[in-house]
């Protein structure tokens, strides 16, 4: 099994890290990260929604879920 704690350190640890200018590469890294680090997990599907997403249009949050490996 997962240890749930140990995964959201990993995930706090890199969502409060460096500065990303795409949720894309926030979710991939957060799936390589979590593969790389339980090797249980054989594929990730990683969804980052982003509220108030500055796009043009009355939208109330953006999203992207990535899978790695594709």
């Amino acid at each position: 099994t997962v240890n749930y704690g140990v995964a959201f350190a990993v995930i706090e640890k890199i969502v409060t890290g460096h500065r990303r200018f795409l949720i894309e590469a926030l979710a991939l890294e957060v799936a390589k990260a979590l593969t790389a680090r339980f090797s249980q997990i054989r594929k990730a599907a990683i969804t980052v929604r982003k509220p108030n997403a500055p796009v043009p249009g009355v939208l109330d949050y953006v999203e992207v879920t990535v899978v790695w490996p594709e």
